[in-house]
């Protein structure tokens, strides 16, 4: 990928960023446990579904053909290049109590190299 390439995909990581921060901040610390991954810390909310579905979605917009590899959902292989890593509350539980230390986490990798990340 070229260095207009990677710049066009994080201009894709910033904005779908934003849309996502704005999401989690709207219920940040009144949101709830939905389930539990590893440990009854490892907790998953409505919100970090919500999340990723909204990252993914969008991602796929600006970038059709992407590959994802996210927190909340099964990896999916896409017919392009682009690999987007996802996280898409990073800190659940400070969102959980009201804490104002959470990011949504997003990177775009090319052969393996991270060629583009935003977190807000």
């Amino acid at each position: 990928m070229t260095a207009t390439g990677n710049r066009q995909l994080e201009e894709a990581a910033v904005a779908v960023t934003r849309l996502a921060a704005n999401l989690v901040r709207e219920v940040v610390g009144h949101g709830a446990a939905l389930r539990t991954k590893s440990s009854n810390t490892d907790v998953v909310t409505p919100t970090d579904l919500r999340s990723e579905q909204l990252i993914r979605r969008e991602l796929e917009r600006w970038v059709p053909g992407s590959s994802f590899v996210g927190e909340e959902y099964p990896e999916h292989e896409g017919s392009g290049e682009v690999v987007w890593v996802i996280d898409p509350i990073d800190g659940t539980v400070n969102f959980l109590y009201g804490l104002p230390v959470v990011a949504v986490s997003i990177a775009a990798q090319v052969d393996g190299t991270m060629v583009a990340r935003r977190g807000r």
